[in-house]
């Protein structure tokens, strides 16, 4: 007998009606529409079917006023300082009103007359220690042609005494005029060169250094006036401004940062740039001055800053798997931890008025968080890195901000696919169950959350008594039951409005907004009540828990949903539908005695239960496996009721399930045999020879397991059926004799294999008293 052809099953028909419990091990995560727009914020419709469906606002930033420049402090190791925009959009998003104007920077003239008393101080003092060094040596001072040969020795070019400010000035329209060339016409590799020169003169020429990058910004405001916004445009612009903050990063004024963040946004919400960004390098600055912001401990958050570029990650990280992987390099997610904590320490210090831009981010913070949990690495960081400790509490506090549950429900429902994940939710998130179903019973009109809510339970009470256990009878159990009601009941409405068509038949059908609506609403309950029943039957594993299902009258629900779907249309579905009612009909018969020692299977399945057996019977000779096992599992618990074998019987069901005793799929092999079990505890006729050497070839290559099946119902059929009757006694008496045999001269035995020799020589017994 080979043990390693087929996987081990159930050693006795109890422990496969238990498998027949289990629920899908690999379910579909939820789905996630795609939103073609990519916007700061996204007003959710939290009341309707649709609510990812909605597009968020416009962002009311055109090119011509992409940079703010109301806000001119300095971005300084001290932090940003506390002025504010000065005008707003409808949004509550800074706008600037007066145009790239109103940007401040000091006027050419002022820069001249700097940089000339500068030089001129240098110069005297170098004049005046040339002088001083002569004296010393006894010699007269310097002429004036020594002096200045002296001077171009030094490296100043020019002595600034015989050199005017207009002289200068000229010398720096040139610089200037060459500059704003350069970038009005997109030369990004020009430009780096200017960039450089500004590195190279800051420490010995800070007024030089800063005259170049103002040129730069400047030029830049120029451009962005006749910007077209072609995608052509879009690309040379952006690596313009990654040349300037991979060069300049940290020392660019705030107001001008600002206004590059806000440009960069802009152009991330086409995903056709996506590859660009990661291209340019000027991710790895965005991310390094989201660190130094929330590094900063003096002064306040800038938290607009912060909400921008935040906001660039989650948009470029949104499709392309390139991005998500570079981003996740740089140890993003550590990075978005420290945000995560910024916003905590504000939010737990502030007033009410001062936490609308930290909210914000916490929205985008999210949902870039969502974005980056894409592989087993970063589930692993995520379950190492405390994220989840903090999502947690905050899902709690922050319980009416709608989006923001939303996306934490979203990377709960992605991470809680991973075993490390799970143990951190069930073991280091002591008020992770209280919060969730918290967040369930408030948001139980709003689909989306509730998909991903009960996709999170059903994962963490697969395997998991204890959590199964969790789940209060007062309160718990009568919520998902009442969602299993109300979703049904919108389901059927929609069905019926289906059924009738709403146009003439001779209109011809185009495909609408509204027909695109509908169909989404459709996906989306199919999509809910999957992952609802799957928890359900989860849950209905725990033996009191299941007792409670069983006897509820929304449970009817579950044959309804059978009546109007098919496997065709909602596979998931109608399989999660089915094993559920295996788990509740194991119930059906646990309780009440009558006077005659009878049962009295009042469960509220078994009284519905020929609508059931209607339902599920052309299931068993469905072409698709797993809908074959679970019509064979149920009709294992169903069976048992003598009411339902006649029916069986009347409809040739009996036959049909000894058709598929020959199926290659030994788990369909074993829960036929727990139907033919049940079906032969009274005499029965459909075993004739040629079925009997079916069994018996069967029983050939059979594991431990299924013998012990096989076993169970020979016996069935040799103390139920007269000798007259039955076949191949002969046949059988030799196999169950050489299995036995064959077994008994082994020493360590598994617990399978006793409980089959116990079996076949009950077996073995009753044949020989049949022969006498």
């Amino acid at each position: 007998m080979s043990n390693s052809q087929q996987p081990n099953t159930s050693s006795s028909l109890s422990s496969i009606l238990q498998q027949a419990r289990a629920s899908l091990a690999h379910p579909s995560r939820p789905e996630t529409p795609r939103v073609d727009s990519r916007h700061m914020m996204n007003q959710v419709r939290m009341n309707s079917a649709s609510s990812l469906g909605g597009e968020r606002p416009q962002t009311a930033y055109g090119w011509q006023d992409a940079m703010s420049e109301n806000q001119t402090d300095s971005f300084t190791p001290g932090g940003f300082g506390g002025q504010s925009v000065a005008s707003q959009d409808e949004f509550g998003m800074p706008s600037s009103s007066e145009g790239y104007d109103s940007i401040v920077i000091q006027g050419p003239e002022s820069i001249h007359e700097k940089r000339f008393n500068k030089e001129k101080r240098k110069s005297r003092k170098r004049l005046q220690q040339r002088e001083g060094s002569a004296q010393s040596k006894g010699g007269d001072s310097l002429s004036g042609a020594d002096s200045q040969s002296i001077s171009s020795a030094s490296g100043i070019g020019r002595d600034p005494l015989q050199e005017t400010p207009s002289q200068q000035q000229d010398k720096d329209d040139l610089l200037k005029a060459k500059i704003l060339k350069c970038i009005s016409k997109y030369n990004a590799q020009k430009l780096k060169t200017y960039c450089e020169r500004a590195k190279k003169l800051a420490p010995k020429d800070d007024i030089g250094s800063m005259f170049i990058r103002e040129c730069i910004v400047t030029g830049l405001k120029q451009l962005l006036r006749k910007h077209s916004g072609t995608k052509e445009d879009d690309s040379n612009l952006l690596k313009l401004i990654s040349v300037v903050l991979i060069s300049f990063e940290n020392t660019l004024e705030r107001s001008s940062l600002f206004g590059f963040c806000r440009v960069l946004y802009k152009i991330s919400k086409d995903s056709s740039h996506d590859d660009e960004f990661r291209d340019n390098n000027i991710l790895i600055p965005l991310m390094n001055l989201i660190r130094y912001m929330c590094e900063s401990v003096k002064g306040k958050k800038d938290w607009e800053m912060l909400l921008y570029c935040v906001a660039i990650l989650k948009n470029v990280s949104y499709d392309s798997q390139e991005n998500k992987t570079y981003i996740s390099s740089y140890n993003a997610l550590a990075l978005l931890k420290t945000v995560l904590e910024s916003i905590v320490r504000h939010l737990a210090k502030e007033k009410k008025e001062s936490t609308e831009r930290p909210l914000q981010l916490l929205v985008q913070v999210t949902a870039c968080l969502r974005n980056l949990a894409h592989t087993e690495e970063d589930f692993d960081a995520i379950a190492e890195s405390g994220l989840l400790q903090i999502l947690c509490p905050m899902m709690k506090n922050l319980v009416g901000q709608q989006e923001f549950i939303l996306n934490s429900c979203r990377i709960l429902s992605k991470v809680s696919l991973h075993e490390q994940c799970q143990n951190v939710m069930n073991e280091d998130c002591p008020s992770f169950y209280s919060t969730v179903i918290m967040v369930l019973q408030q948001y139980k009109s709003n689909v989306p959350v509730v998909i991903r809510i009960c996709f999170i339970l059903g994962n963490l009470t697969f395997d998991n008594e204890a959590k199964r256990a969790e789940f209060s009878l007062r309160g718990d159990v009568p919520l998902l039951l009442n969602l299993l009601d109300t979703y049904d009941k919108k389901d059927t409405e929609m069905h019926k409005k289906e059924s009738q068509p709403d146009s003439p038949a001779d209109k011809p059908k185009e495909t609408t907004k509204q027909d695109k609506q509908r169909e989404k609403e459709k996906r989306d309950l199919d999509d809910l009540l999957t992952k609802l029943i799957r928890l359900i039957a989860n849950i209905s594993i725990d033996h009191e828990r299941g007792s409670y299902l069983a006897f509820s009258m929304q449970t009817e629900s579950l044959i309804r949903i059978l009546e109007r779907k098919s496997v065709q249309t909602a596979e998931e579905l109608v399989l999660n539908v089915v094993r559920c009612i295996t788990n509740l009909t194991y119930y059906g018969n646990e309780a009440r005695s009558n006077a005659n020692g009878g049962f009295v299977p009042d469960s509220t399945l078994f009284k519905h239960k020929m609508r059931l057996c209607e339902q599920l019977s052309p299931l068993l000779l469905h072409d698709h496996p797993d809908a074959i096992l679970e019509a064979a599992r149920t009709f294992g618990n169903l069976s048992q009721d003598e009411q339902v074998q006649q029916w069986m019987k009347q409809k040739r069901l009996d036959e049909v399930t000894l058709i598929l005793i020959d199926h290659s799929n030994f788990d369909i092999v074993s829960a036929v045999c727990g139907v033919l079990i049940n079906l032969t505890g009274q005499e029965s006729d459909i075993f004739t020879g040629t079925n009997i050497e079916r069994l018996i070839e069967v029983l050939d290559y059979a594991n431990e397991s299924l013998a012990i099946l096989i076993f169970k119902l020979l016996h069935n059929l040799v103390v139920n059926t007269p000798s007259d009757k039955l076949d191949h006694l002969d046949l059988i008496y030799d196999h169950v004799e050489n299995i036995v045999e064959s077994l008994e001269e082994h020493d360590d035995l598994t617990e399978d294999e006793e409980n089959l020799i116990s079996i076949g020589k009950r077996l073995l017994e009753e044949l020989a008293y049949e022969e006498l």
